[in-house]
């Protein structure tokens, strides 16, 4: 997902400072974003670095920043009112029973009110748990406008004290390497950009209280638990329009995939095979073949084509090679089109006696019409 033009950026941080700095030139200079304001999600520790680099004297790395590349400082609006301690003492040993969860959580969802600002939001610092939480309480209030994202540095310029953001004029870093001496490092080689992550957005799910921050995170966890739980399990297939619905989703199947699919559905309610797993070494036999052609012809009804699903040679013999390739071509089409995580999906698996292949859907969530 593309990142907005206009955002309020979130970074999460540890004893990294630098990090807010380089996310900057990030979005501004290599993205062109423009910012609402700036917050920081830090323990302690972080917010004596931050207010130690960013808030004392006028020559500090956003001074400089804004300077070099000719931005007006009141653009970037960060100020100690935007650190916010949500995070125990580096020596913490566990973060997942802190208030500050709670903390966190009521704050993205004053962030994600309707209306608010969309959010950029970076996890680059910090520990991992730090990361990993931040992630989860994002994923249950973000909008669709709203991204995830990782800042990556060059190896060289990475955890380097000395720098902050590539200048638009390179210089000279001296670093002292431990067992090398010293070592000079040109800023035209950094290279400072960040990456959006996969975000699994639970959103839809939330009550009013909860997209409110009116509940304490444990709650928000059990009623989204509750939301995923409520879910319609159920495809429901409607073979004159040739679709399948899950949760609100339809996929149109063509005819001869409509079939396929329709005959490993029938196998599965059925129990034909093993409990609806049909071996490929049986595909030519009497009852299989039987099975295919009726689905061919339910699924044909209404798309005018004509013909038999099942090819044979001279005498009427099933030409099992060929229908072995028919099926597994279907099969290929029909999992590209419902996607690898759908549960319906046709699948295969290596079974007693070869490959087999089924649908692993429970039986009683499979429902027909026509």
């Amino acid at each position: 997902m593309s990142q907005p033009d206009s955002c309020r950026l979130l970074i999460s941080l540890g004893l990294s400072p630098q990090i807010i700095s380089s996310s900057l030139y990030a979005l501004m200079i290599i993205e062109k974003k423009t910012f609402v304001d700036i917050h920081v999600l830090t323990s302690p520790e972080g917010a004596r670095a931050v207010g130690n680099i960013f808030f004392l004297g006028s020559d500090n790395p956003l001074d400089r920043f804004c300077r070099d590349y000719a931005i007006p400082r009141g653009r970037v609006v960060f100020s100690r009112e935007q650190v916010h301690i949500l995070w125990p003492e580096h020596g913490a040993r566990s973060l997942v029973d802190t208030p500050c969860l709670d903390r966190l959580f009521s704050l993205l969802a004053h962030w994600t009110a309707n209306g608010a600002e969309p959010l950029v939001a970076c996890i680059a610092g910090g520990r991992k748990d730090m990361a990993v939480l931040f992630a989860q309480v994002f994923g249950l209030l973000a909008r669709e406008e709203d991204c995830l994202t990782h800042l990556l540095t060059s190896k060289e310029f990475e955890n380097l004290a000395e720098f902050f953001y590539p200048p638009p004029h390179p210089t000279a870093i001296m670093v002292h390497r431990l067992g090398r001496g010293v070592e000079y490092l040109n800023t035209r080689e950094a290279e400072v950009r960040l990456v959006n992550l996969p975000l699994v957005r639970l959103r839809p799910l939330q009550d009013e209280a909860t997209l409110k921050g009116l509940v304490p995170l444990a709650a928000a966890r059990i009623r989204t638990q509750n939301g995923i739980a409520a879910i319609d399990p159920a495809i429901h297939v409607r073979i004159d329009a040739g679709t399948l619905t899950l949760n609100g989703v339809t996929t149109h199947l063509p005819p001869r995939e409509l079939a396929v699919w329709l005959f490993f559905a029938h196998s599965r309610k059925e129990g034909r095979g093993r409990e609806g797993w049909i071996a490929a070494r049986t595909f030519d036999e009497p009852e299989i073949v039987a099975a295919l052609e009726e689905c061919y012809r339910k699924a044909i009804g209404t798309a005018g084509e004509k013909g038999s699903f099942v090819p044979r040679i001279k005498g009427g013999n099933v030409e099992y090679n060929e229908l072995k390739t028919k099926l597994t071509h279907a099969i290929s089409k029909i999992k590209r089109r419902l996607g690898s995580s759908h549960p319906a999906r046709v699948d295969s698996r290596r079974g007693r006696g070869g490959r087999e292949y089924g649908i692993g859907m429970d039986p009683d969530h499979i429902h027909i019409e026509g």
